[in-house]
């Protein structure tokens, strides 16, 4: 008898590119009430406090960082069909005085003295194009520029890097989250993020039906990808595929592949018993990607 229900498993019914609801508040939430918990790996608490403290910043600007491209989905649409993601990087500028603000407020909440924060945001201010500019393009966020900080700042370097990448991430969500609707059941096979073009940095096997996802550190988009297949060189050859895990922390694995030597770490949501949140998932596995390189795989380039 049909009931003119599609079935649930129907693959034309399948998310294939999603993001997060309120992503900023489920990060503190979940980081929070990981840190309630037993934690093999003392960087690992460092890491989610910081996570923690950082999300409550990025929820609180999110408001503010809004309607900053025009969106074709046409042509966003058109361009998946030809393996180039949705946004690029000089279609992005954001306005100075906001982005600023949220910038010194991340450094602070890294450790960042205050007298210093004023002396990094004017370089910063002064590398992607003079005191002069209204809105900061993200196309002048390059290595040079990251180059030109740490000879400038030192150590700080990294800590501002983290800093404007999490500013950044506040923007590049926002976007996100626009993209998703036009975008839901396309189907995405490129080792990047369909939206931003980041690199994965985690993936989770979604619960109940086990569908793999990756998931991107920049726009927190998630993107369906074939279960049995190397994200990074495309490998589908079972023999040279497999995974290992660490009793320390069920409800995780870490996926590698004998051909690239690349690997990348798991969530399997229903042994976490909770959805999977990327940037924690991460973070509460630092320990994974320290094994994975003992092994001799890593993160391609």
């Amino acid at each position: 008898m049909t009931t003119g229900r599609k079935d649930v498993h129907d693959p034309a019914r399948i998310p294939q590119i999603i993001g997060i609801e309120n992503p900023f508040e489920t990060i503190r939430k979940t980081a929070e009430e990981l840190l309630d918990k037993e934690i093999p790996f003392e960087g690992t608490r460092k890491a989610l406090e910081a996570s923690a403290s950082i999300a409550e910043i990025q929820g609180k600007a999110v408001g503010e960082l809004v309607d900053i491209i025009s969106l074709n989905p046409g042509k966003i649409v058109s361009d998946f069909a030809e393996g180039i993601h949705a946004i690029k990087d000089e279609e992005i500028a954001v306005p100075r005085n906001a982005f600023v603000g949220l910038s010194q407020e991340l450094l602070e909440a890294l450790g960042i003295e205050e007298n210093d924060l004023i002396d990094i945001t004017d370089k910063v201010v002064e590398l992607a194009g003079g005191e002069k500019i209204m809105s900061i393009p993200y196309s002048a966020f390059t290595d040079e520029m990251m180059d030109r900080l740490s000879e400038d700042f030192g150590e700080k370097a990294t800590v501002t890097e983290a800093a404007l990448n999490a500013a950044w991430q506040v923007v590049l969500t926002n976007i996100a989250s626009e993209i998703h609707p036009h975008v839901t059941h396309e189907r995405w096979d490129e080792p990047v993020c369909p939206v931003c073009g980041a690199k994965p940095e985690m993936g989770k096997f979604a619960a109940p039906e086990g569908h793999k996802f990756l998931s991107c550190p920049q726009c927190l988009t998630l993107w369906r990808h074939d279960r049995l297949k190397c994200p990074w060189c495309g490998e589908d050859n079972h023999k040279q595929l497999g995974y290992f895990t660490a009793e320390e922390y069920p409800g995780y694995r870490v996926d590698f592949c004998k051909t690239c030597n690349g690997y990348l770490k798991i969530a399997v949501e229903k042994n976490l018993n909770r959805d999977f949140v990327p940037v924690v998932d991460h973070l509460n596995t630092l320990e994974l990607d320290i094994q994975a390189r003992n092994e001799g795989f890593e993160v391609p380039e």
